[in-house]
C-alpha cells in the first residue's frame, strides 16, 4: 500500500515519516524524511544473453530484446582477478562480477562505487588495482555495445519522452526507492521556478530497474504537483481531508486521461486497478542504456 500522510505544497505530494532502505546487497543505506508514495520493488540481478549488430527501429529493439536481450554479460567475461595482487576465490569473483554488471547495465560509470564494492569483498585489495578492475569491466561493456551498432530508443524511452512533452515529469531509474524518489521528483523544475508548469510525475526507481532488466516489467510511482492545479492560497485554505480528496481526484484523473493513454499509444501494456494504493504496472518493456564514453573518477585518490 501507498505510504500517505498530509499533502505538501512544496513537493506536491504526500509526505511520509521517513525512509531507511537497504540497497545493493546490504551495503547502501539511504535515509530521507520527506518521502511519499513509498513502495519499494524487489532487488534483482540481470541474467540474460547477447545481441547482434544493425540499425534497429524502436519496435525492433523491444522485440529482439525479449528474445536475445542486450544486457547479458559478454560470453566468457570474468572478473579480472589477474589485475589484483591479492588472491580472490572463484565464488567471490563471480559475486563481484554479478554485482558490478548490474550497475554497468544501468549505465553507472562511477569508478569509486565499483572500487568500494570490491574493497568490501576482497580484504587488503589495493584501491588502484580495484579501479583497474572496474575500468576493465567498463571497457568490456563499451566493446560489447559497439558491436550492437546504433540502436534506436526503446518504446519505454519514447513513451517517457512523450510524457515529458505532455508536461509530466517522467524519470527512469530515479532515486533509490519510492519514498526518496517521490520527495526528490520535480526538484529541478521547482528550482527553476517552473513547477506550476508541470502537471504531475511518474518514475520508477533503481530497484525497479533491476527487476525490469530481468523480468521486462516495472512499476511506476505517480502523483501531481499542487502548483499546477491550485493556488497556494487555495491550498492553505483546505483542511487535511479536503487536500486528500482533491489530491486523489486530480491524480487519478491525470493518470487515466493523460499518462496511461500515452503509455498505451507506445505499445506498452498497462495494468492498474485505478487505486491510489497501488502502483501502475508496465509489462513487456525493456531497459537499454548506452554506457558513457568516459569514466566518472570523482572521489578517487589521485595521490
Amino acid at each position: 500500500p501507498t505510504v500517505r500522510e498530509s499533502p505538501s505544497w512544496v513537493n506536491g505530494g504526500v509526505v511520509a515519516r521517513g525512509c531507511a532502505r537497504l540497497v545493493h546487497l546490504a551495503r547502501r543505506f539511504v535515509l530521507n524524511p520527506r518521502g511519499y508514495l513509498g513502495e519499494v520493488g524487489d532487488v534483482d540481478v540481470a541474467a540474460v544473453t547477447t545481441m547482434r549488430s544493425r540499425r534497429l527501429l524502436p519496435q525492433d529493439v523491444d522485440t529482439l530484446a525479449s528474445m536475445l536481450d542486450l544486457n547479458a554479460k559478454p560470453e566468457g567475461l570474468k572478473f579480472p582477478t589477474h589485475l589484483l595482487s591479492v588472491p580472490v576465490d572463484d565464488e567471490t569473483a563471480g559475486n563481484l562480477l554479478e554485482m558490478l554488471w548490474v550497475d554497468i547495465v544501468k549505465g553507472d560509470n562511477t569508478v569509486l562505487f565499483g572500487v568500494e564494492q570490491i574493497e568490501d569483498e576482497v580484504e587488503g585489495v589495493d584501491s588502484e588495482e580495484a579501479a583497474s578492475a572496474v575500468k576493465y569491466l567498463f571497457d568490456a561493456r563499451r566493446a560489447q555495445q559497439a558491436a550492437f551498432g546504433d540502436l534506436a530508443p526503446t518504446k519505454l524511452e519514447t513513451a517517457f519522452q512523450a510524457l515529458r512533452e505532455a508536461k509530466i515529469v517522467a524519470e527512469m531509474d530515479f532515486s533509490c526507492c519510492g519514498n526518496c524518489g517521490a520527495s526528490e521528483i520535480g526538484g529541478d523544475e521547482a528550482e527553476a521556478g517552473e513547477l506550476d508548469q508541470w502537471l504531475g510525475y511518474v518514475f520508477f526507481h533503481t530497484q525497479d530497474t533491476e527487476g525490469l532488466i530481468e523480468a521486462r516489467n516495472t512499476y511506476l510511482n505517480y502523483g501531481i504537483f499542487w502548483p499546477a492545479h491550485v493556488t497556494e492560497d487555495e491550498f492553505k485554505a483546505m483542511g487535511d481531508a479536503e487536500r486528500e480528496r482533491v489530491y486523489t481526484e486530480k491524480t487519478l484523473a491525470l493518470m487515466k486521461e493523460v499518462v496511461i493513454p500515452i503509455l498505451e499509444s507506445h505499445g506498452i501494456k498497462v495494468v492498474w486497478d485505478g487505486s491510489m494504493r497501488t502502483r501502475i504496472l508496465l509489462e513487456d518493456v525493456d531497459w537499454y542504456m548506452p554506457f558513457p564514453a568516459e569514466n566518472d573518477e570523482e572521489g578517487l585518490d589521485e595521490d
